[in-house]
């Protein structure tokens, strides 16, 4: 081998760059800023020139350590066991308290409470019957009870037309409905001073001769209505002139044994509150004389055109012989039944003892003058 080989192999070493001195510094640089140097460029190396690679330095292995001697742990002093712990103490059973009932929430006033139908039949138990006899006691008891009620109503209507005059009845407006009259009522009060004494005697001894004497009931008289039926004859009334009253002021016209009834209490109730001057009063003014007429002054001025206190004993005579059924007999065209019976009421007026059987009646214009 040629000793230029070992020389080409072995790595070239780099010369260190020489250093300049510095130039001395003239009058005229004192002023001006150093001037920096712009740094060299490297050259870049030719192709053709072998660029020697630098071989890699090898590492030195690293020196071993020595491990450091373990140093012996102290000995720790012996330890006697410690005695068990004492077993806790067993806690007492608590009692738990009882939840509160709840209180029923209170609704809201804008709603209102619910309320819950509950259908819930409760057995029927069957009431023992009471025995006969105490039946008939309460059914006594009971009608007893509803009687006397009854009696007192009828006994405070009555007593307010002590003084106050009865306005239109329930057989006006019975007869109004039925269309009896042309559908209209002629009616117009009168005191019993202004009411001529023949229609009221007529009245009475027409209908009711024995009308100063009873009591309400003309006993004699129903009894011999009551033979008379017997025997096979015609029934006829026995109605007496307050029961008549009654009846055209309070009740209804028909036949049934209730409205006798009611018209027995209202009966007693009249002859117990009115004086017979004030039934016979105000009979002659609600008394129905022809279809639409009621009173004596409205069948004064229908049929004789004249006053009622201006009729004369013929003309209340006929008048009064129509009472009985004033819907078939009419004054102003009186049939041979009506005649006949206008006669008899006549003859019967004279034997009472003429207009001086009737009470007289005060004029209540005459007491206001006096007052």
């Amino acid at each position: 081998m040629c000793p230029s080989s070992d020389t080409d192999d072995a790595p070239k070493k780099k010369r260190a760059p020489a250093k300049r001195k510095p130039k001395a510094k003239t009058e005229g640089d004192a002023g001006k800023a150093p001037r920096k140097r712009a740094p060299r460029k490297k050259a870049a190396p030719k192709s053709d020139e072998a660029v020697p690679k630098k071989a890699p330095a090898k590492k030195k292995p690293a020196a071993k350590r020595k491990a450091a001697p373990k140093k012996a742990a102290p000995k720790q002093p012996a330890v006697e066991p410690a005695a068990p712990p004492p077993e806790p103490a067993k806690p007492k059973p608590v009692r738990k308290a009882k939840p509160a009932a709840a209180k029923p929430a209170t609704p809201k006033p804008s709603q209102p409470a619910k309320r819950v139908l509950r259908f819930t039949r409760k057995p029927k138990v069957p009431r023992p019957k009471p025995p006969w006899p105490e039946r008939i006691r309460n059914w006594i008891r009971n009608t007893a009870t509803a009687l006397v009620v009854l009696a007192s109503l009828c006994v405070v209507r009555v007593a307010s037309m002590v003084y106050v005059d009865p306005g239109r009845t329930p057989l006006m407006y019975i007869r109004y409905w039925e269309g009896v009259g042309e559908g209209h009522i002629e009616h117009e009060w009168r005191d019993g001073a202004d009411i001529s004494p023949n229609l009221l005697l007529a009245i009475v001894a027409a209908e009711d001769q024995k009308f100063f004497d009873h009591w309400g009931l003309d006993v004699g008289e129903l009894q011999n209505a009551i033979e008379t039926a017997g025997d096979g004859g015609k029934l006829r009334g026995a109605s007496t002139l307050s029961q008549q009253t009654a009846k055209n002021v309070f009740l209804w016209p028909s036949r049934s044994y209730l409205r006798k009834g009611l018209e027995l209490c209202f009966t007693l109730a009249v002859e117990v509150c009115w004086s017979k001057q004030r039934i016979l009063e105000i009979y002659a003014n609600v008394a129905e004389f022809g279809p639409g007429v009621y009173g004596a002054e409205a069948a004064a001025q229908r049929y004789f055109h004249k006053a009622a206190i201006d009729l004369t004993p013929e003309e209340g005579a006929l008048l009064a012989a129509c009472l009985p059924n004033p819907l078939d007999r009419s004054p102003a065209d009186p049939s041979e039944t009506v005649l006949n019976k206008q006669a008899w009421i006549l003859q019967q007026m004279q034997n009472l003892g003429g207009t001086a059987f009737i009470p007289a009646y005060e004029r209540k214009d005459a007491d206001k003058d006096k007052g």
